[in-house]
């Protein structure tokens, strides 16, 4: 809805699949917002932008300016202070003799992860490869998990720090067991003190499927 001071051509926002997604940040990073933002008559405009938590608490708002006049493009930038989802909306207000004017946009979300989404080195990595051992028939016993966990170390050591596991998929002749994690993920913490970080990507409920 276009409000008395209309508020458009907002920046950043992302609408996809009938619906504003949320605009990727890290902890403290400073998120730069446009809008073109109209009144009318020659009344003085504020506008400002505002960033919102989850529980709907303020915990920044910053002027925008209009820093080439005459175009109606606001610009100001607010800080995003740690991880989690938050939202932005831009305020303008504009007040004279004889009225007050206001004008809020529609809110726009934001989402905060952990500094190495922002940007990162990443490894696809097939753990059933890690370890494979052929025997003397010519018959190949695949890696598991078990044996791909050896290899972190010296993944690490190349200088990658995101581990990409490709999707697990079931087959009639082989179903892997759900078992526990417990080992994988102790040795998986122990390579992470080298900024290695394991990120699944598609696993079923993000389980590791251990074989037997």
């Amino acid at each position: 809805m276009i409000s008395r001071i209309p508020i458009t051509d907002i920046s950043p926002a992302v609408f996809f699949g009938g619906e504003f997604v949320a605009v990727k940040a890290i902890a403290q990073e400073a998120i730069s917002v446009s809008a073109t933002i109209i009144i009318e008559g020659h009344e003085t405009l504020t506008a400002e932008v505002c960033l919102y938590n989850a529980k709907e608490k303020m915990v920044d708002c910053q002027p925008l300016i209009q820093r080439w006049p005459g175009t109606d493009r606001y610009e100001g930038q607010f800080t995003v202070p740690a991880e989690g989802d938050f939202y932005f909306v831009i305020k303008a207000s504009s007040t004279s003799q004889y009225r007050t004017v206001t004008g809020e946009s529609e809110k726009y979300p934001v989402r905060a992860d952990r500094d190495r989404a922002l940007v990162g080195s990443w490894y696809e990595f097939f753990p059933r490869s890690e370890g494979a051992i052929k025997n003397a028939d010519g018959t190949v016993v695949s890696g598991t998990f078990a044996t791909a966990a050896k290899r972190l170390a010296g993944v690490a050591a190349m200088g990658f720090d995101v581990l990409y596991l490709p999707p697990f998929i079931q087959s009639e002749s082989h179903i892997a067991k759900v078992k526990t994690i417990a080992l994988m993920h102790s040795q998986m913490i122990a390579v992470s003190h080298g900024q290695l970080v394991i990120q699944m990507v598609d696993m079923m409920q993000l389980i590791l499927h251990l074989e037997p």
